[in-house]
């Protein structure tokens, strides 16, 4: 037998042993006319993957403001008011101490320095023994730069 013949499927109805499929493009697929709607999609080919590739390069990054062009281009400073630290840590290390502050988590103190660090440290630990309230300044790295202790 022939397997490009047709054979008996257990239905009872007749099956191609050849497929057609449409050449894959970057445009969709088109049906002929003549063939019903089950086959229109059996037949359908998906988009090459160089498509969705072309569709990423045509689409273009989000501008920074530039500093030359006039645009204002800074890291966040936010001032923290009123807190407390609940905990101190240090270690063996440069430039390497973290305070626990009430309500916000650790922060690492500057390390600018390491008297900016040994300041700072000694600013919070004066604050958690007396249990003063702290003024902070938190810049855009997550670090403690600045401490008034009142």
């Amino acid at each position: 037998m022939n397997e490009s013949q047709p054979t008996m499927t257990p239905g009872g109805t007749q099956a191609s042993a050849v497929v057609e499929y449409d050449a894959p493009s970057l445009s969709p697929a088109t049906v002929a006319p003549e063939r019903d709607s089950a086959t229109a999609l059996a037949l359908q080919s998906p988009p090459a993957p160089t498509a969705g590739l072309e569709l990423l390069l045509r689409q273009s990054a989000p501008a920074l403001p530039n500093e030359a062009a006039g645009g204002a281009v800074g890291a966040v400073t936010v001032w923290q008011n009123g807190k407390r630290i609940s905990a101190l840590w240090t270690i063996a290390e440069d430039r390497n101490a973290w305070v626990g502050v009430t309500g916000i988590g650790w922060r690492k103190l500057s390390n600018a320095s390491e008297t900016a660090t040994t300041a700072l440290a000694m600013l919070s630990a004066h604050a958690r023994d007396r249990d003063r309230q702290v003024n902070y300044r938190e810049e855009a790295d997550g670090m403690i730069h600045e401490m008034y202790v009142w």
